[in-house]
């Protein structure tokens, strides 16, 4: 149950992508980074996005100081707990308080489904219109495209633009020693 919780906090995370900071901090403010809390490599590091900014902000002066950023964090794991809450009235079928090898993969596949309807989702309500599914299914098949072409490059040693299955073989060994995983090749020869 604690890893549910930690993807739950681990998405929100996910959804604030950083930056940078570009601006020095007003004389006298600390950012969480420069106080040598958080932060990259010495390197101040900000949610990019105004909206997400303004979540952690509260003095509204652009800058994330120490006790902000603690404050947004428990602010996060908060609204994790209700999260989490939530996932387990709609995912704990047993009702024992924890979830199974079962509900937690069912848990887990819902909520990579979330995961991948956000970049898609340009007007927030979490609803995927022909418009925004046209668009999805642009770029996934284009990067689909652009995965098949690497691997054919890569693997496809005779050159057919197929792999066999000594092909697919040694390109799943050699992808998982690099720490990816591939459990299927939809190009592999019969």
């Amino acid at each position: 149950m604690k890893a549910i919780a930690r993807l739950v906090v681990a998405i929100a995370l996910l959804s604030m992508p950083s930056v940078q900071a570009q601006t020095a901090p007003a004389k006298g403010k600390q950012p969480a980074a420069a106080s040598g809390k958080g932060g990259y490599a010495g390197r101040a590091v900000f949610p990019s996005s105004f909206m997400q900014v303004r979540y952690f902000d509260a003095d509204k002066d652009l800058l994330i100081e120490e006790e902000e950023f603690k404050a947004g964090m428990g602010r996060m794991e908060t609204n994790a707990a209700k999260a989490l809450a939530v996932l387990k009235k709609a995912f704990d079928t047993d009702g024992n308080g924890e979830f199974s090898p079962e509900e937690g993969r069912k848990v887990r596949e819902f909520m990579w489904a979330l995961m991948g309807v956000q970049p898609y989702d340009r007007n927030r309500d979490w609803m995927i219109t022909d418009e925004e599914w046209q668009g999805a299914w642009d770029k996934v098949g284009e990067r689909c495209q652009q995965y098949n072409e690497y691997l054919l490059r890569r693997f496809d040693k005779d050159g057919d633009e197929a792999l066999s299955p000594e092909e697919v073989t040694v390109a799943k060994e050699q992808l998982a020693k690099r720490g990816r995983r591939v459990t299927k090749s939809k190009r592999a020869k019969n």
